[in-house]
């Protein structure tokens, strides 16, 4: 089975590494969920999941209830994407003419394509969304006139027009889970959520100081993301059957590990990693959890596997306990602004 969100971090890579380790069980426990690959590829017919990200775990309950309303919710979102798509295309023909009649053409585009569209209460706050999608599509025509040359096809200036409006109704859910988010159902928090972590840039995973997510929309080539098939994967009885028998937590890892594991469990643990970059995250995870997540394995009965990027600290706090360690080289796809080296050592640390 595939995860059912993009996470930073995600271990399907590092599934071949630990595939042959893995012991038999009768609970598979994981405490720093994410977006569960190694759970999705194991498959396990009991389980425990658990992530300090309320957010996160909220959205894998409203799954495993098959909660109509958050259902109903994913599929409206899946809808629009498409009836944008096609909305943009019907009025093509129109969109090339103002873009290159107009000095400012953002209102008309928006008059053109919403004058008779009627925004459903899904939306939450409609009087956001056409802010956004109007100001979005000010900067686009903007920028995009700036760069048009010979070379610029007609093609090209009505993609960045479903760009600026895609853009727009995604900040707009952005803008409704930074400043709404008390006033929204457990239903609506887990959509709103899934639908920015799909269409935000890279999958990234970052707040700034005020607490509020600030990663911008993935451009161009998200604005024909087939959003729909996610949906009815997670709406699918495969996702059902698999998260039926799974009880899922909201929890500090110490209190999970330490309660709820026996020496008849395997856990699996993809902790944060030891780093200065801790912005992706409003919890973070310093040496002292780090630490403390090191004295924990040490207490508990259960066999587990954990994977963790290689520093100095980290060998050090490892070795000192008489686990087993192995290590393999991992190269990430990109460099977030310098702070994470390309190529680095990763450990696979075990107890059995």
């Amino acid at each position: 089975m595939n995860p059912l969100i993009k996470w930073p971090g995600g271990k399907s890579g590092e599934y071949k590494y630990i595939k042959d380790l893995i012991p038999d069980y009768d609970k598979y426990i994981e405490p720093f969920f994410g977006g569960g690959a190694i759970f999705f590829k194991l498959e396990p017919k009991k389980a425990i999941i658990n992530d300090i990200n309320q957010d996160l775990t909220n959205f894998y309950q409203n799954i495993k209830e098959r909660n109509k309303y958050f259902l109903e919710l994913l599929i409206f979102f899946a809808d629009e994407w498409e009836a944008i798509s096609n909305l943009i295309n019907e009025k093509e023909k129109q969109i090339i003419h103002l873009f290159g009649n107009k000095e400012s053409a953002e209102v008309d585009t928006y008059n053109l394509l919403f004058s008779e569209y009627t925004f459903k209460e899904h939306y939450i706050d409609v009087v956001n969304l056409k802010q956004q999608i109007i100001k979005n599509l000010k900067s686009k025509i903007r920028r995009t006139k700036k760069i048009t040359d010979e070379t610029t096809t007609n093609d090209d200036i009505v993609r960045n027009i479903e760009a600026a409006v895609k853009s727009g109704i995604y900040m707009h859910f952005r803008d409704v889970y930074n400043k709404k988010i008390r006033e929204l159902t457990s239903e609506e928090k887990a959509a709103v959520f899934f639908f920015i972590r799909e269409f935000c840039y890279a999958s990234m995973f970052r707040y700034n100081k005020n607490g509020d997510f600030n990663i911008p929309y993935g451009g161009i080539g998200y604005n024909r993301k087939n959003f729909r098939l996610k949906v009815d994967y997670i709406a699918s009885n495969e996702v059902f059957q698999q998260l039926k028998n799974v009880e899922i937590f909201n929890e500090d890892f110490e209190d999970l590990i330490l309660k709820k594991a026996t020496s008849k469990d395997f856990i699996f643990l993809d902790p944060p990693y030891d780093s200065e970059f801790k912005d992706y995250d409003k919890n973070p995870f310093g040496k002292d959890d780090q630490k403390r997540l090191a004295d924990t394995l040490s207490k508990t009965e259960a066999k587990f596997i954990l994977i963790i990027k290689q520093t100095e600290f980290i060998s050090g706090l490892y070795k000192s306990r008489g686990f087993k360690i192995e290590s393999f080289e991992k190269t990430y796809l990109y460099n977030v602004r310098g702070r994470n080296d390309r190529e680095v050592n990763h450990l696979l640390i075990y107890n059995f």
